[in-house]
């Protein structure tokens, strides 16, 4: 017998009307009977009475409702000590970010959910560049990480979930002569430096900007490499380049910016990342949090 069959049950008996019964717990009447119907199958013995003047319950009926009642008190007070050791349960997580990727509203709900259920779990959050999140997850000073999905391919050992997918866009300083275009392709871009992270910061992201110019226009683009995502990102602001990005990075909404969406053809996204094996009862708590997101 299920707790939620066991409740059924209980509400017919303290009601002793299935449709006012019905009416309390949020289901239908042949719902109810049928749950009513499986639990006096399963003990093999009439519990109640049926009639157009309600229900009565049979001397088994009475014995089961006394007892059910007694075992609904210790399931309400277990649940409440599980509540009570949740928040009160206390430790530390701390949460990579890549630099310049949009995440607030998803930031604001994870600290306002563990405030609410988890008051004393310490959330930090360290912005960083792509190589410098995959080390720390690796090394343990991070316990997660969330970046483009891009951040983590050819990565061994771990858990990754997906948070939401990224528009991919052409990213070009207002005072540039493209930003004069209502559209461009890739053939465009032709001899235009585009700044981004170097092969030894994310080697995966400059392979996938490599291959989607050349299979759309023939071609490898020129690039102006810098160290870390802020540095690439500056030089997009500051008037200096172009760049191959999303819509989910800081700089899209950047007055001094003119963003061109395209179809890249790849499913890229954000993504949380942890090590796999790390059963630690925060990252628990994380990847539970992103699963009711969905």
């Amino acid at each position: 017998m299920t707790i939620t069959q066991m409740q059924a049950f209980l509400e017919v008996a303290r009601c002793k009307n299935i449709s006012e019964a019905a009416k309390r717990l949020y289901i239908t009447q042949p719902a109810l009977g049928r749950q009513l119907t499986a639990i006096e199958r399963e003990l093999n013995m009439q519990l109640m009475i049926r009639s157009n003047r309600g229900v009565r319950l049979t001397p088994a009926g009475i014995a089961l409702q006394e007892e059910l009642e007694k075992a609904m008190e210790h399931v309400k007070s277990g649940i409440s000590k599980a509540e009570q050791a949740s928040y009160g349960y206390s430790g530390n997580l701390t949460i990579g970010l890549l630099d310049e990727l949009d995440i607030m509203d998803e930031l604001v709900d994870v600290i306002s959910y563990f405030e609410l259920k988890f008051p004393n779990i310490n959330i930090k959050f360290k912005r960083n560049s792509f190589k410098a999140l995959v080390d720390g997850i690796y090394d343990g000073s991070l316990d997660a990480v969330i970046s483009l999905s891009v951040n983590f391919l050819g990565c061994k050992d771990l858990n990754l979930r997906n948070i939401r997918r990224c528009q991919e866009a052409f990213a070009v300083p207002i005072g540039h002569p493209l930003a004069k275009k209502e559209a461009l392709s890739f053939g465009d871009f032709r001899g235009v430096p585009l700044a981004i992270v170097d092969r030894d910061d994310c080697s995966e992201g400059v392979k996938f900007v490599e291959q989607i110019f050349y299979e759309n226009a023939g071609f490898f683009p020129d690039f102006y490499f810098t160290t870390t995502m802020k540095d690439a990102m500056f030089w997009v602001e500051s008037g200096k380049k172009c760049a191959v990005i999303n819509m989910d990075m800081t700089v899209a909404k950047s007055k001094h910016v003119k963003m061109y969406p395209f179809d890249g053809g790849d499913d890229f996204s954000i993504q949380l990342a942890s090590k796999a094996g790390n059963e630690s009862y925060e990252i628990h708590l994380l990847n539970e949090y992103f699963t009711m997101q969905k």
